[in-house]
């Protein structure tokens, strides 16, 4: 069975998650790379994950897919996509790979 990575998205004030165009959201960038890894699953469901106050949505990236563009330590990792009505989101943040950094 593969493993996957969570991620949260935070949309801005306004929107939601169903206003997404899911078919443009991936993963753009690791670590200022450019790569073009799109997501295993995705959920409608939404939560407070960081308990922030502000509705968190929640994709799933495969660890196979992530594992050739990660290393031990801390990676950022940039997702895109745009709205249903062409408005386009960026977000980032990191993921720390447990390890010794080359």
């Amino acid at each position: 069975m593969y493993q996957c990575v969570p991620v949260y998205i935070e949309l801005p004030a306004g929107h939601v998650a169903e206003e997404i165009d899911f078919s443009t959201v991936k993963i753009s960038e690791v670590s200022g790379n450019p790569v073009n890894i799109l997501p295993a699953v995705w959920s409608l469901g939404i939560v407070d994950h960081d308990n922030n106050g502000i509705s968190d949505f929640r994709m799933d990236f495969y660890e196979t897919e992530l594992a050739e563009f990660i290393s031990p330590g801390s990676n950022s990792l940039t997702v895109t996509g745009r709205m249903n009505d062409g408005v386009s989101f960026r977000g980032a943040g990191v993921v720390n790979i447990p390890g010794t950094s080359p």
